[in-house]
């Protein structure tokens, strides 16, 4: 499902739609399992990312890095991705 076909329903069902598309994340998230890095979709050097290490912070730092990377960015997309702790190659 598609997050522009969530924002839809919501609007149909009257939900305020930020509060579906952090939901939505939030499940993804849990599913893959915590902890996930939040990051901003058109950025780079660190900023608009975030680390959530369980649901209950989520959406505190969802809602953080999406503010950050529009204020640096102009843009709030964000995009969660599986954190990995002491990665090598």
């Amino acid at each position: 499902m598609s997050v522009g076909h969530i924002a839809r329903k919501a609007e149909t069902e009257g939900l305020p739609t930020v509060t579906v598309i952090v939901r939505s994340f939030r499940h993804v998230a849990e599913e893959m399992g915590f902890p996930v890095m939040i990051k901003a979709s058109a950025g780079g050097g660190g900023r608009g990312m975030r680390l959530a290490t369980g649901s209950d912070e989520f959406e505190r730092q969802f809602k953080t890095a999406s503010a950050e990377a529009g204020s640096a960015f102009g843009n709030e997309g964000v995009y969660i991705e599986k954190f990995v702790s002491g990665p090598r190659n």
